[in-house]
């Protein structure tokens, strides 16, 4: 509920639709963050697609933070959770944008 209240709170910024601001704001929250970047119509569905699977895979820094809370005193390292979603999400996307290089 936080971090959907940062990104609400975030996005009335004055400079909420430059688009790096967007994309960043977008990994806060996979709730929040989805329907933000289907929206970024000033991207083609090709760029949009593999950022929408990236973030899915990743969860967000929500899910980070829910994980690290869970974690604590079991002598399991959130850095190494951490690296591992990033892998994730970066296989995921590449993977998508593959396919798409592949299919279209």
């Amino acid at each position: 509920m936080l971090f959907s209240v940062i990104t609400k709170l975030a996005c009335l910024l004055p400079w909420k639709n430059w688009l790096p601001y967007r994309l960043l704001l977008s990994f806060l929250e996979i709730t929040a963050g989805i329907p933000m970047i289907s929206e970024l119509t000033v991207l083609p569905w090709r760029i949009r697609w593999p950022l929408l699977l990236g973030l899915t895979s990743f969860g967000g820094l929500c899910a980070a933070a829910q994980t690290s809370c869970m974690i604590q005193g079991t002598g399991l390292k959130i850095s190494t959770y951490l690296t591992e979603k990033l892998v994730t999400m970066s296989v995921t996307s590449l993977l998508c944008l593959g396919i798409f290089g592949i299919l279209f």
